[in-house]
């Protein structure tokens, strides 16, 4: 009965070569699943471009709006000059 039962438990469980292979597949799944030094550089340097980039839209947006109100400036200032002369 013993050997019975020691024959089972051996059959259902797991044999060290086995677990090891298990245990190489957490790891390489580990590996697969993270991020590398490498990928969290470039994420670091794409945040980096994204800040940068954010800020040339928000500058030239400035730049645009100025020109904006310069030229409507210019225009009323034409047409009073127009309708002074009349």
């Amino acid at each position: 009965m013993v050997a019975e039962e020691g024959v089972t438990e051996a059959e259902g469980g797991i044999s060290e070569p086995e677990a090891g292979n298990m245990e190489g597949k957490e790891g390489v799944m580990e590996v697969e699943g993270g991020v590398t030094e490498t990928e969290a550089g470039n994420m670091e340097a794409e945040e980096g471009l994204r800040k940068l980039m954010e800020g040339l839209w928000k500058l030239i947006f400035k730049r645009l709006r100025k020109l904006k109100e310069g030229l409507w400036n210019l225009i009323l200032k034409r047409l009073r000059t127009v309708k002074e002369g009349l």
